[in-house]
């Protein structure tokens, strides 16, 4: 048979998908910036209207978060029902959301600390394109305190962009 001459290709495509997979894994544990690790939509990708939940976590060697940007793809119409929600405890966080077109900008009272895992579960989204892409973006909050109300403020009005996430078919 010809099983002798595809085991090295096999071989090379195990250990290529080893490398990779490893390679993936410390970049995120090492990363500064957040990152979604994990995603889904309910009830399910074929839905007309659903839930898509995103759960990013914030390194402990990353900034704390005073804001997070959010763009659904064309063919996405967003609801104000948007929550944010502590992984660990799912205790629900204070954040004031504001939607124009395709964008959810969440500003949190608190900027969100690292080390920290949170669910963003945007409600009763309309669904009737294809893509199934948000791109994000974040806000770190500055080393400075407000006098005022001792609130942290965030650094600049910049967002910085950390890639896109795709949504999962359940």
């Amino acid at each position: 048979m010809r099983f002798h001459r595809l085991l090295p290709f096999a071989t090379l495509c195990l250990a290529l998908t080893t490398i990779a997979t490893s390679a993936r894994a410390q970049s995120q544990t090492e990363s500064t910036l957040p990152y979604i690790y994990s995603n889904y939509t309910f009830p399910s990708a074929r839905a007309s209207i659903a839930r898509h939940t995103l759960r990013l976590a914030i390194p402990t060697n990353s900034k704390p978060v005073s804001a997070l940007k959010l763009t659904a793809p064309a063919g996405f119409t967003l609801n104000q029902k948007v929550s944010v929600l502590d992984h660990k405890t799912g205790k629900s966080l204070p954040v004031n959301v504001s939607i124009a077109g395709q964008t959810v900008e969440l500003s949190f009272d608190r900027a969100i600390a690292p080390g920290v895992a949170i669910d963003i579960e945007l409600n009763n989204v309309s669904v009737w394109g294809t893509a199934r892409y948000y791109d994000l973006a974040v806000k770190f909050a500055s080393d400075n305190l407000n006098v005022n109300d001792g609130k942290m403020r965030a650094s600049n009005d910049r967002y910085v962009n950390i890639g896109r996430t795709g949504l999962r078919l359940s």
